[in-house]
């Protein structure tokens, strides 16, 4: 059994997040002491590292919570459709971005056709007066 500190160290995630992530539901099944302190089993060690991964890909806490409750009750079909509802959630925040980058890209470019507009006029205008 670990404690929050040791959790912490060797997870490299702060003490006050994994309280959280308890307070959360994250950890149902969470051992405590005889001073009500948090032990944390090989298995919660486990979990803690599924979490790491999902929140790398974006997954909130609730879908984290129903993953890991899918992934108790060994349940892959649910476990899927939560990694598919993400898949679905990330390719409409991509688009939005591919759209962003368009934008921008016309605004870059918009600019830079002006610019080189002014570069010629102020060429011309010194050309002229020379």
């Amino acid at each position: 059994m670990y404690t929050v500190k040791q959790i912490a160290e060797i997870t490299g995630i702060s003490s006050y997040t994994l309280r959280f992530y308890d307070k959360e539901g994250l950890f149902p099944h969470l051992n405590r002491d005889e001073q009500n302190r948090r032990l944390f089993s090989e298995a919660d060690v486990s979990s803690i590292e599924t979490i790491q991964d999902l929140r790398k890909m974006g997954f909130s806490l609730a879908q984290i919570r129903s993953y890991l409750g899918a992934e108790e009750r060994s349940d892959a079909k649910v476990r899927r459709d939560i990694i598919m509802e993400q898949m679905d959630r990330l390719r409409s925040e991509l688009a939005a971005v591919v759209r962003q980058m368009k934008m921008l890209q016309s605004k870059a470019d918009l600019y830079e056709d002006m610019a080189e507009r002014r570069q010629l006029t102020t060429e011309t205008t010194s050309w002229i007066a020379a």
